[in-house]
């Protein structure tokens, strides 16, 4: 099978749309005026992970007693996307104003959306006051560049973004694939990862992306951390004579050389970047194939990304 190359929903949201995250241990209806997550201290809860027939991590979760496997797309910039089958079973929402996305080729789709007033669990873990969008399919054509994914063969699987999980630290392994709702550094160091020498770098929100800087022989470059991506992108300028934008048209014959990134002096890998015309000012976005090399903690709390070292194959942690 050919390899599909699948792109982010770079969304522009009229309304933020992220929730505030709880742990169910006896008391499922806290109030969400209560403090940004309700974690009983220190904490460290694990999830585990799938993944389509694209590569990109999925994770099951619920809304209302109904079942469903969302995409973990850090690329999003909504709280959740939801296909039409799941929004019109669910009872408890109210209308929100519509988004607006963009295809990779510069198209405007306008997308409904609702505020659910029923949590979104995830095992034991419950997201309250998130917003959802329902999956526009004509957009969600637009994000496939090549490949073999046929979305008029099976239902579209929901999407999760990282305004979901922003009011909370997240530690991702996706090589196991597995992820965690993790408090501190610390907390993986008790849980058998090896943290020493874990590189440290900000974590840029200020656009709506996971954002963060890296240094090339060609220069500085700010990159987007995307899990929902399946290739690394790095911008070329438009050609100044084309009359319309062509988001994301990429050459697959034309994969630059890897190139040496680092962050604060330290090499973080050999990243191999196709070049394109990116949208809302992106410099680069680093994809799953980056991603799965490495285990990144995001410390939403201080803005910042620790990028884990190698992890001992002969420890293979299991929390």
């Amino acid at each position: 099978m050919k390899k599909i190359i699948l792109f982010s929903l770079l969304t522009i949201s009229l309304l933020t749309g992220g929730g505030v995250l709880y742990f169910d241990k006896q008391d499922p209806s806290i109030s969400r005026d209560q403090p940004k997550h309700h974690f009983p201290g220190r904490y460290f809860y694990p999830v585990e992970l799938s993944s389509d027939e694209a590569e990109i991590p999925c994770l099951e979760v619920s809304i209302e007693g109904i079942p469903f496997v969302a995409r973990l797309d850090s690329g999003f910039t909504g709280a959740l996307s939801l296909p039409s089958e799941i929004l019109n079973r669910l009872e408890n929402k109210t209308r929100a104003r519509p988004h607006v996305s963009y295809g990779i080729r510069g198209k405007q789709y306008r997308k409904k959306a609702y505020q659910l007033l029923s949590p979104l669990h995830l095992g034991n873990i419950f997201i309250k006051g998130i917003e959802a969008t329902e999956i526009n399919l004509d957009l969600e054509r637009d994000l496939v560049i090549s490949g073999d994914l046929d979305l008029g063969k099976k239902p579209p699987l929901a999407t999760i973004g990282w305004k979901s999980f922003s009011k909370i630290n997240l530690f991702l392994e996706l090589s196991k694939p597995r992820m965690a709702f993790c408090d501190e550094l610390d907390t993986l160091e008790e849980q058998g990862y090896l943290v020493d020498g874990a590189v440290t770098t900000e974590m840029l929100l200020d656009r709506g992306f996971i954002e963060f800087k890296v240094d090339t022989a060609a220069g500085p470059l700010r990159c987007l951390l995307d899990t929902g991506s399946t290739v690394n992108l790095r911008h070329k300028s438009a050609d100044p004579f084309q009359e319309e934008p062509t988001f994301f048209h990429i050459d697959r014959k034309k994969e630059l050389p890897p190139m040496d990134v680092s962050i604060e002096g330290h090499v973080v890998g050999p990243i191999s970047f196709y070049e394109a015309e990116l949208p809302c000012g992106i410099e680069a976005i680093v994809g799953i194939d980056f991603l799965n090399e490495h285990c990144i903690f995001l410390d939403f709390a201080h803005e910042k990304i620790y990028f884990l070292p190698p992890q001992p194959v002969q420890s293979d942690t299991n929390p």
